[in-house]
């Protein structure tokens, strides 16, 4: 996974992550509960099973097409955020 930066007058940012290490069980546990405290929700029915297909489908999409974008925001003052697979 790839997060790029730029902000007008700061040199760019880039940060490279393994896709494996950022998409788990572990740490979709841990955002899930987190989400839950933050809004007050229960997130209970996503099970190990859903977890686990949702993470095969992020892996296949990145095995499928290897540089696809999931955010590129732009702002009116140029800067620029893009994370990509």
């Amino acid at each position: 996974m790839k997060i790029l930066i730029r902000h007008k007058g700061a040199p760019p940012i880039h940060l490279r992550f393994p896709t494996r290490m950022l998409v788990n069980r572990p740490l979709a546990r841990l955002l899930i509960q987190q989400i839950e405290r933050e809004t007050k929700t229960n997130l209970g029915a996503i099970g190990a099973q859903d977890l686990d297909r949702l993470i095969g489908e992020i892996l296949r999409l990145k095995k499928k097409y290897p540089h696809l974008d999931l955010v590129d925001v732009t702002s009116r003052d140029g800067d620029i955020v893009q994370i990509s697979l």
